[in-house]
């Protein structure tokens, strides 16, 4: 029973994890990870350019405040802020999304294996009006190896008992999972 909630919770059948047993993936799982792929790389494009367009506002905004205000220290303080930092800062960051969004994928099989030790690591932020929001972020620590998962993980890996996860080494995209021993 638990071999089968593995294989439904992480989406694998036994001749994918027969695959990832002799160091290979299978075309199904291949054709779903570039999917995955696509989807990421995607996300990370259209935030990419929004960051740049928000980098480019910034010296538009300093523009437009100097002609407003013509008083030099404002237009010193107010260009270096709005005309350097700002899209530094932003088309910066912008600029090595688009990049990464353009950059090879390369799906290499690797495998760790251990004892399950589910973790819950607690965040909390507060923003400007003083409201503090907490949130919980779960993660699966096997063999010196992190994944991120979901909270409901708990339900299918037991903590404590020996596994091998079969998993994208440079994404830590999960493609199959073996039981080895019970705790």
């Amino acid at each position: 029973m638990p071999e089968k909630q593995l294989m439904e919770y992480f989406q694998f059948d036994a001749d994918d994890l027969y695959a990832n047993q002799n160091r290979r993936f299978t075309e199904k799982q291949r054709a779903r990870l570039i999917s995955l792929d696509k989807t990421r790389r995607k996300t990370s494009l259209v935030i990419g350019i929004v960051l740049a367009i928000i980098g480019i506002i910034g010296p538009i905004i300093a523009i437009a405040a100097g002609i407003a205000n013509p008083d030099p220290m404002f237009i010193v303080g107010f260009g270096c802020g709005f005309g350097l930092i700002w899209p530094a800062v932003w088309g910066g960051i912008g600029f090595f999304m688009i990049r990464g969004a353009m950059g090879k994928t390369v799906f290499k099989l690797t495998s760790v294996q251990g004892r399950a030790n589910i973790v819950a690591r607690e965040s909390r932020s507060t923003d400007s009006d003083g409201h503090t929001s907490t949130t919980i972020h779960h993660e699966l620590h096997i063999g010196g190896v992190t994944f991120g998962v979901n909270r409901n993980i708990a339900d299918v890996i037991f903590q404590g008992d020996e596994y091998i996860i079969y998993y994208v080494e440079s994404t830590k995209d999960i493609v199959s999972v073996e039981e080895i021993s019970k705790k």
